[in-house]
Order: C-alpha cells, then sequence, then structure tokens
C-alpha cells in the first residue's frame, strides 16, 4: 500500500536479495543481527541491545548515528497522532468545551506542518467539516486536488510506525476520513473527484470495496464525461489524469495531456506536473518552455518531493540540452544526484525504505545501509 511503502513489498524483496548479495565485511554478530531484521520491532531491540557490548567499536558507531538521525524529525509523527485521534473523535459524544479545545489543538498542529504535506491538507480538510465551514472545506480540497497525491510518500514514513498495530490503525482512519468526507462535503463532485483519486494512489481491496459501499467508484466512460469538462477537466487536471490512467490505455493517456496542459496551465500546476511529463513530453515549444519554466523556478525548494522530481527531469536529455543554467546542486550525472539525495535523507532519518532500496540499486555496498535496514 502507498502510505507505507515508499516501497512496494516486491521492491522490498528486491532490495533484501541484492543485500544479501552484497559482500559487506560484517562481524560474526552482524549476520545474526541482519537476520533480526525480520522480527518485529520490540523482540528486535532486544536482541540489539543483548549484544551491543560484543560488537566492534565501528559497528555500534555507526548504530549510535542511525539511532540520533532517526529521532531527528518528531512533528510529522504528531501530525500523524492527531489525524488518528481526530478521526476517532467523529464516534465519539464530545461536549462542546471538549470538542473546542480539540479542534483549537488539531489546528495548532496542522499550521505549524508543512504547507507541502498531503496530511496537512486532509487534516484541514476534515477540521473544516467538523465546523461545518463548506467554503473552508472546498477552498482546501481545491488546494488538494492540484497536488501530485505521491507527495505523501515523501510527507509520511514507515519509521512512524513501530508495530503493525500503529499502521493498520492509520488504514483504518484513512478510510474512515474518506468516509467522513463522502458524508458531510456538501458539493458531491469535489467529494466523488477526491475519493476516486485517493483511490487512484491507495490501491486495495478493502478501498476497492469501499468506494462500491460509498456509490463513489466512477467508471471509465464516467470519468471520460467529466475529465472532458472544461470546468473540471482543466481546473483539476492533475487528479483526472491520475485517475485516468489506472482506467485506460497510453493513447488516451497522450490525448488528454495534449488536450487540457496549456503553457498557462503548465505554469500554475508547477512543480507537481512535472512528474506528467517524464511520460509525456510536450511536443510544442510553448509547452516546453513552459516546461523548463517551472523546473528552473523549482530549483530554490528544498522539500523532498521538489527536489527527486528535479532530479528525474534532468534524465531528460531533452530537457537538460534546453536549460540554460543549472544551480551547483543540480549539475552532475543524474545517478550521483541521486545517490546524494538519498543519502542527505539518511541523514536526516528520512525515506528509510526508499532510501535504502534505491541506494542498493545504484549499487551501495557499505555496512550502514545494512544497519538502516536493521534499526
Amino acid at each position: 500500500m502507498l502510505l507505507y511503502l515508499a516501497t512496494t513489498e516486491h521492491e522490498k524483496r528486491i532490495m533484501d536479495d541484492r543485500l544479501k548479495r552484497c559482500k559487506l565485511p560484517l562481524s560474526s554478530r552482524s549476520l545474526p543481527i541482519y537476520q533480526m531484521s525480520k522480527l518485529p520491532l520490540e523482540l528486535r531491540r532486544k536482541h540489539i541491545n543483548s549484544v551491543m557490548s560484543e560488537l566492534g567499536d565501528t559497528e555500534r558507531a555507526i548504530i549510535s548515528s542511525i539511532l540520533k538521525k532517526k529521532k531527528k524529525v518528531v512533528h510529522e509523527k504528531k501530525l500523524i497522532n492527531a489525524f488518528n485521534h481526530f478521526v476517532e473523535s467523529f464516534d465519539e459524544k464530545l461536549s462542546k468545551g471538549k470538542r473546542y479545545r480539540l479542534r483549537k489543538s488539531i489546528e495548532m498542529i496542522s499550521t505549524r506542518s508543512s504547507s507541502n504535506s498531503i496530511l496537512t491538507d486532509l487534516l484541514e480538510l476534515l477540521l473544516a467539516l467538523d465546523m461545518n465551514n463548506q467554503a473552508w472545506a472546498k477552498h482546501t480540497l481545491t488546494r488538494l486536488l492540484k497536488k501530485d497525491f505521491s507527495r505523501i510518500v515523501f510527507n509520511i514514513n514507515e519509521r512512524y510506525f513501530t508495530s503493525k498495530t500503529e499502521l493498520k490503525r492509520f488504514e483504518n482512519n484513512i478510510r474512515r476520513a474518506i468516509i467522513h468526507i463522502s458524508d458531510k462535503l456538501e458539493h458531491k463532485m469535489f467529494s466523488l473527484l477526491a475519493i476516486n483519486y485517493f483511490a487512484s494512489f491507495y490501491q486495495s481491496d478493502n478501498m476497492g470495496r469501499l468506494l462500491q459501499n460509498l456509490g463513489s467508484k466512477w467508471s471509465l466512460s464516467e470519468v471520460r464525461k467529466y475529465a472532458d469538462k472544461k470546468i473540471y477537466g482543466q481546473h483539476f487536471f492533475i487528479p483526472w489524469y491520475y485517475i485516468l490512467k489506472g482506467k485506460t490505455i497510453e493513447q488516451e493517456l497522450e490525448s488528454y495531456v495534449r488536450k487540457f496542459l496549456t503553457p498557462e496551465l503548465i505554469r500554475k500546476l508547477g512543480v507537481d506536473v512535472i512528474p506528467i511529463f517524464l511520460h509525456h513530453l510536450p511536443k510544442g515549444e510553448e509547452k516546453r518552455r513552459a516546461l523548463l519554466d517551472v523546473i528552473i523556478r523549482s530549483y530554490k525548494l528544498s522539500d523532498y518531493y521538489s527536489r527527486y522530481v528535479i532530479i528525474q527531469a534532468l534524465k531528460s536529455e531533452v530537457i537538460r540540452k534546453k536549460l540554460t543554467k543549472i544551480p551547483p546542486k543540480y549539475l552532475g550525472a543524474t545517478f550521483q544526484l541521486e545517490r546524494q539525495f538519498f543519502h542527505d535523507a539518511l541523514d536526516v532519518g528520512g525515506l528509510r525504505n526508499l532510501s535504502l532500496f534505491k541506494l542498493s540499486g545504484l549499487g551501495e555496498e557499505n555496512i550502514e545501509l545494512l544497519w538502516w535496514l536493521v534499526l
């Protein structure tokens, strides 16, 4: 599932196989600890603590460094806790005073979070609906629907979930939030678009059944009908693109991109539109110029998602040749940029699974990656 997921289970198996084939300088105690990575977190910690004194200085230093890095980012964990608590409160009969204090607490956590966070927008949307402020809800949802939902991979890291129970709780609350949006949002077209957009990324049998039960699952003909309307098709280009992508063939997607993605809209959507062009590079000069303008404007962005997207764009020789000035941080071979990006992410305790998978794919064979996998 996408939320856990910076990697899929298939990717995790590939990563596991890569690491097994790496010629790492493991001590006689390191290999058993690697095997402990399959154990539940609490048992793993007990085993690691029991053998720490028997490890070499280098290995102890690596473990200590990783544990410090994992503690650096704590606010997103607070955001997840707030999201869980708020969604679960919908079924509780709280007094007006308690409900007011809860809303204020959620509002404070939400405003302190990154404006690029999908979860922040989702929490703000739920807060607006809880207060029955439909104008605020529509405004927040409009902002959310102009973002690439895959940002959530860069906002939520699997390290925030210390057990399968915590992960299951979060998954269940995502589904409950979707039901709440369906029930409370008065603008039904917005509600249906949001739910189908979430489902296009968060694919599972449970999600399919949920959409069916809500009467919210669109057929391909319905998607075509709504997406072709200028008021919806152009204004909410990104969600329609990804909903169509899960239902149709490449030629129809290409046609949709050519029809609706104007130079003006490209500039308006900004960095979130770049991943679409990795598959549908515009042929017209005006559209290509607009894409280059977006990339240049995005150089200054420092969040994980934006940096990763720009590196992927620079892999295109067509795009790279057209860029006259590239900042120093984006100079060099893209595989080196990608490697540095994932090392930087690990340095602040972020994107653990995705970083390990990608670095192992880039040929990294150092012992620190093994310890990241274990801890």
